[in-house]
């Protein structure tokens, strides 16, 4: 007989000595869970034998998966040329642009003996440095691809070389987490039914993509380095296995921009290195001399073509989208697609018959200084779709309108501008007003401590200087010593806060730098990251990135791109817009870029001239916008190899003179925006609404000789040159304004552009660069707006030293 429960104590229970509680065990349950003999927060952390069994059972359930998925896949035949369904590129309206296919004319099938052992190593280190010895597969490249799919992320690498032949040449361009399971498993069973991995590597180079429309490696050899692939130096096999990566932008690298040669260097040198970690480079033949820098290609020539005949342009920006997005143009080629761009095509006619209108005097290109270029892009500001561009005259390959960086000039003031105007509250509260005056006198030199890029020191065009001016007319007449002094002011010494409005505008950040000098145009922009910095403002402070690529068409009709909203951020306030806007209405009204004024409806916009201390022009630039269109016009010139800066000469009405953004860049401008326009409504401008706090000190009083340096009748100082014949009471010269605003016939010289007889071209009248008449006698060849004192190089892609740009 046992001894009954001790008083006080339920025999139901049993308590340890550490106050926990055990319930009472009921019958076993097959899945104890929550656990039967345990309360409270114990009854829901499970056993060590139940997580063992959960884990147990998952992997089970994961590998039956796999294996099973693993049988029931079976591998597709390869795909020929002809298999492959082409993609089309469309116009706006439904036309034609161009197709994307893979012909058998740009493919031709070499066998393993001709491609030598230092290329094929070469793309293995580049590729899949453990081709030999893995299964055929990267499970961990899988699973981003997976991620990226399902989080709408951009498509990763992490693909052996074996599965990337499976996508081209099995599998096809479906972007999808399904097609990347099946190129996982096809990959697999063709590594275990492959005689040897030498077969898929000899696949795989003779069916990847290149970039330059070259498919394989021995069309690569020829269109890079126009030789065959069997007589492929080292360096130069290394070179095509490094841009396999990326070849539409790794094969148009410009040797004249910084950053985009180290990154090429980059994966150059990673390839190099991987071979010697492979055993197939020793460190000596890695550190000699001929494998320092990667071999330059050849340069592409489009032979056939029409005159001005911009395709090959077109469709590098339908290229440069799809790789943006992460689309591999190997498999673009083959997905039969149907691309529909926002290319008006009537607007690009325009845009061919601007730069070679008689009218205006571009004349052929036969008569063109050898060498210059012209970039055109032209944005819907409230889309950010590009309407039209010109980027050449279709045989130099690399366009002026979205790929060649000339420096900008002023038209970077407008960034300065903006941030003066808004602000540290960003809404013009406690700006800068437009009232606002400053000494223009010429020159000026930045206080110490501030940081700028080549001499501290600033002048306007031939020293010339106006006194007290307020920021309506410095921006008007592009004084560089007051927007020297409201740069330094603003950013504390720094261009920070110039840089900010920039960037915040769709200036990519190569495009600038942070020095006080960058609101004088020391950056280099291409002309479509200008013109959409400029769309940005146009559209009232809205930023929309701009865009080539209205929709892509899968075969079977479901839009595949793009997958959502496009973005719309709203970057600067209305009001301060609008007084930007009404600042940049007077350079068309009054100052450097009258001749815009002829589209006959409200115009806004900022001539830029890039120059020596010699005033030899480097680039010449005119970005101006109505309510519906922004346009940017770029005038550059390159060398002999088709890339570096060379002095822009004019021709024709400008023969003898360095070309500035008011002559020949607002010409095309002007003639674009007159079809552009044709038929669409005359949209007003918003009212300006005079933000900010008028900074407004006394005038520095300078007593000087009437006709130097005097007072001048609306109690500024005149710029220097003496008191010419005719001259007007507001300070402009001559006396027989023509009615577009340009200046008389009193002041001597002969203008060959219009009969003037100023020598000041189109809207000048006192041999001040950009600024129209202020107090000064005849002036002599005033379209030279652009003086930069630090003889800053224009070289596409390289950033300048600060310029003293009108």
């Amino acid at each position: 007989m046992s001894a009954p429960p001790p008083a006080g104590r339920s025999a139901s229970r049993e308590y340890s000595s550490r106050g926990s509680a055990r319930t009472a065990e009921g019958p076993r349950r097959l899945i104890d869970y929550p656990r039967q003999n345990r309360s409270g927060v114990l009854r829901w952390i499970p056993s060590w034998k139940f997580t063992g069994t959960v884990i147990v059972t998952i992997v089970a359930l994961m590998v039956a998966t796999l294996l099973t998925a693993y049988a029931m896949t079976s591998v597709p035949p390869p795909m020929s040329a002809t298999e492959a369904q082409a993609t089309t590129v469309y116009y706006s309206d439904g036309s034609p642009l161009t197709r994307f296919s893979q012909r058998e004319g740009n493919r031709t099938i070499v066998d393993v003996s001709k491609i030598p052992q230092h290329v094929q190593w070469a793309v293995i280190a580049a590729e899949d440095k453990t081709f030999y010895s893995n299964k055929g597969v990267s499970v961990m490249g899988l699973a981003r691809a997976v991620w990226k799919n399902i989080s709408g992320g951009d498509t990763q690498g992490g693909s052996t070389i074996t599965q990337q032949y499976v996508k081209n040449s099995r599998v096809g361009s479906e972007r999808s987490v399904s097609r990347k399971i099946k190129e996982f498993f096809i990959a697999i069973k063709i590594s275990n039914q492959a005689p040897n991995k030498g077969k898929i590597l000899t696949d795989y180079l003779n069916t990847i993509y290149f970039g330059r429309n070259a498919y394989g490696i021995q069309m690569a050899a020829q269109a890079y380095f126009d030789k065959s692939v069997d007589k492929l130096t080292l360096p130069e096999g290394v070179y095509l296995a490094t841009i396999i990566q990326r070849p539409e932008y790794f094969s148009n690298i410009d040797p004249k921009n910084p950053a985009e040669v180290a990154e090429l260097q980059f994966r150059y040198d990673y390839v190099l290195n991987t071979m010697v970690e492979l055993g197939k480079l020793t460190p000596e033949q890695r550190a000699s001399a001929e494998l320092k820098t990667p071999p330059k290609p050849n340069k592409i020539v489009n032979k056939k073509h029409r005159a001005d005949d911009q395709t090959v342009y077109l469709e590098q920006m339908v290229v440069d989208e799809l790789s943006r997005n992460g689309m591999n143009m190997s498999e673009v080629i083959r997905s039969g697609w149907k691309i529909y761009t926002t290319f008006d095509r009537k607007l690009i006619d325009a845009a061919v018959k601007a730069v070679q209108d008689k009218s205006i005097g571009m004349g052929p290109r036969s008569s063109w200084t050898p060498g210059t270029q012209v970039g055109l892009v032209s944005i819907d500001p409230t889309t950010g779709k590009v309407r039209a561009i010109y980027g050449g005259d279709g045989t130099r390959s690399q366009s002026a309108a979205s790929q060649d960086m000339p420096q900008a000039g002023s038209t970077y003031k407008v960034f300065t501008l903006v941030a003066a105007l808004e602000g540290e509250s960003k809404n013009g509260s406690d700006g800068i007003s437009l009232r606002s005056r400053y000494d223009s006198r010429s020159p000026y030199t930045y206080k110490e401590g501030s940081v700028s890029s080549g001499s501290n020191k600033v002048t306007n065009y031939g020293n010339e200087g106006g006194g007290m001016s307020d920021l309506v007319k410095s921006t008007a007449h592009s004084y560089n010593t007051v927007y020297a002094q409201l740069n330094e002011e603003i950013g504390k010494g720094t261009g920070s806060r110039t840089r900010d409005v920039a960037l915040r505008a769709g200036l990519p950040k190569k495009a600038i730098g942070n020095e006080v000098s960058n609101s004088l145009g020391n950056g280099t922009p291409r002309v479509v990251d200008l013109a959409n910095a400029y769309a940005t403002i146009a559209a009232e402070g809205t930023y929309r990135p701009y865009y080539v690529i209205e929709k892509i068409v899968s075969p079977l009709g479901a839009v595949i791109y793009p997958q959502g909203e496009r973005e719309a951020k709203k970057q600067f306030s209305k009001d301060v817009m609008a007084d930007t806007t009404y600042a940049l209405q007077q350079v068309v009204k009054s100052g450097t870029a009258k001749y815009a004024a002829r589209v006959g409806r409200p115009v806004a916009g900022k001539t830029g001239t890039v120059g020596t201390t010699g005033r030899a022009t480097k680039a010449a630039w005119f970005a101006g916008y109505t309510p519906q269109l922004t346009t940017v016009v770029a005038m550059h010139r390159v060398g002999a190899d088709g890339m570096s800066a060379d002095i822009v000469k004019g021709w024709g009405p400008y023969k003898g003179k360095d070309l500035t953004g008011g002559d020949f860049p607002v010409r095309i401008w002007t003639k674009f925006m007159q079809s552009a326009l044709e038929g669409q409504p005359k949209i007003d401008f918003p009212e300006r609404a005079d933000v900010g706090v008028p900074n407004n000190p006394e005038p520095v009083a300078s007593p000087s000789p009437e006709g130097e340096n005097g007072t001048g009748p609306d109690g500024t100082e005149p710029t220097p040159g003496g008191e010419g014949p005719g001259q007007s009471p507001d300070g402009e010269n001559g006396d027989g304004q023509n009615p577009d605003g340009a200046n008389g016939d009193q002041n001597g010289g002969n203008d060959p552009a219009k009969t003037q007889g100023d020598g000041n071209g189109e809207t000048q009248g006192d041999g001040n660069g950009e600024t129209p008449g202020d107090g000064n006698g005849g002036g002599n060849d005033s379209n030279n707006e652009g003086n930069n004192s630090n003889n800053s190089t224009l070289r596409p892609g390289v950033q300048g030293t600060a310029g003293n740009d009108q």
